[in-house]
This record gives C-alpha cells, sequence and structure tokens, in this order.
C-alpha cells in the first residue's frame, strides 16, 4: 500500500513528509523536476535540467505532469521502493493507469484559508517578492487541475480507480501545536 499525498501548493505537503519521515522512518518518491530550487537547501525533488529530462524515456514515467513551465515525473522502481508520493493530480491519474497493481491511499491537505496558504508558501523562500509572484503563477496555473480533483474526491468518484482503496481530506490550519 502506497500513500499519495496531494494537496494545492504551499498546504503543507512537504512538512507532513518532514514529520512522516522523521516520527515514522518512512521513505517518500523524490520526483524528478526541471524548475529551479525554491531556496537553497531544498531537497524535496531530483533537480534536473530539461536535457538531463530527455534522456529518461517516457515510457519508464508512471507519474507526469508539467506545471507552469517544468516538468515532474517519477519512475516505477521510485514509488516500489517508497511508502509515500507527493503527487499532483494529473500525476495521480497518470499513476493510478499506469500501476493498476498497486493500491493506493489518497490524502488531500486543503488551505483553511488562500492568504495563509500564500504567506506560509512565500515566507520559506529566500526572496519573498519574487517568491510571490511565483506562488501566483503556480496556483493560478494548478488551479484547474485541482479544483477538477477536488470534485472527483468530494463525489467518490475518484473510486472508479479500483486500485484507490481510500481518499482521506485534512484541512490545514498551518497550527504547529
Amino acid at each position: 500500500m502506497k500513500f499519495l499525498i496531494v494537496g494545492r501548493t504551499a498546504t503543507g505537503k512537504d512538512t507532513l513528509a518532514s514529520i512522516l519521515t522523521y516520527k515514522y522512518k518512512w521513505k517518500f518518491v523524490k520526483s524528478m523536476a526541471t524548475r529551479p530550487k525554491r531556496y537553497d537547501d531544498e531537497d524535496t525533488h531530483i533537480f534536473i535540467s530539461e536535457e538531463q529530462a530527455s534522456t529518461i524515456p517516457f515510457e519508464d514515467r508512471v507519474a507526469y505532469t508539467n506545471i507552469g513551465d517544468y516538468q515532474y515525473f517519477a519512475t516505477k522502481e521510485q514509488v516500489q521502493e517508497s511508502d509515500a508520493y507527493i503527487i499532483d493530480p494529473k500525476g495521480v491519474k497518470v499513476l493510478l493507469e499506469k500501476m493498476p497493481e498497486e493500491n493506493f491511499i489518497i490524502v488531500y491537505i486543503r488551505p483553511v484559508d488562500r492568504d495563509i496558504q500564500k504567506l506560509n508558501g512565500t515566507t520559506r523562500a529566500d526572496n519573498i517578492e519574487q517568491e510571490s509572484k511565483v506562488f501566483e503563477k503556480r496556483y493560478n496555473a494548478e488551479d484547474g487541475q485541482f479544483t477538477e480533483f477536488e470534485d472527483l474526491l468530494d463525489s467518490y468518484q475518484i473510486y472508479k480507480y479500483k486500485n484507490v482503496k481510500d481518499a482521506i481530506q485534512h484541512i490545514n490550519n498551518y497550527d504547529m501545536d
């Protein structure tokens, strides 16, 4: 059983992953990303160039999506060797279709408030003003796929995929206490 952690930008996915890794020794997929790091010591992905990405055959990718101008993907081997994967809705769909033999639990994180979500996403950056622009661009680029995914969850249509064993929704109020 694998867990898929899904949520809009700056909803606490990486924080949840850190807690599960530290407390329970979970291993997360580090998907490949062609975007630049948001801050110097960011290690949430394997950051590669577009040229490096082009050397990995498309058929070897079990989860794939574009967000804005960047590619994000993982291989079947990466998923099989992990407990969980932070992934976006487009990637979820591809993964569920490409790995029908694997069972998944989806954990969807919703923000309690968009302003708090933006604050959470921008204060972790070295350049807050620049990151605010990046947040807006990313939020707008992914809004359609997340709205559609939220509709799938709310209507229970996510269970049309037989390998989805449960879908849990959590509202993040960003309170670490």
